[in-house]
């Protein structure tokens, strides 16, 4: 069905950014990343935009939010929102590689 197979995909998704984010993991609960930190070298940066891209069509090719309940298409639109804000930031704004404090931010916040 595929309201199932939307929320498979959601889950796919938080899996992925949380690996890519374990300190979001962390403080949101998901205490299998705690012992683990954000990499993000120049690879893993174009790893993870290959993966959102990736992730991107193929919510657009297996998803058809006509056929989805009203909170799956609420959903739906939040999911693209933060995929398009995800590629934003690791594209354009580029805070990793522009803000320095950026490495303290993650540190001490993955003490927490």
């Amino acid at each position: 069905m595929i309201n199932d197979r939307f929320e498979q995909l959601i889950d796919q998704f938080l899996e992925g950014l949380f690996r890519f984010n374990p300190t979001l993991a962390t403080d949101l609960g998901f205490h299998e990343y705690d012992a683990l930190l954000e990499d993000r070298t120049a690879e893993a940066v174009q790893g993870e935009i290959g993966r959102l891209k990736d992730f991107q069509e193929q919510l657009q090719r297996e998803v058809d939010p006509a056929t989805l309940r009203l909170h799956q298409r609420i959903d739906f639109e939040i999911l693209q929102s933060a995929i398009d804000s995800e590629l934003l930031e690791l594209q354009e704004t580029r805070y990793w590689q522009r803000n320095p404090a950026y490495y303290n931010w993650l540190a001490s916040g993955a003490v927490y």
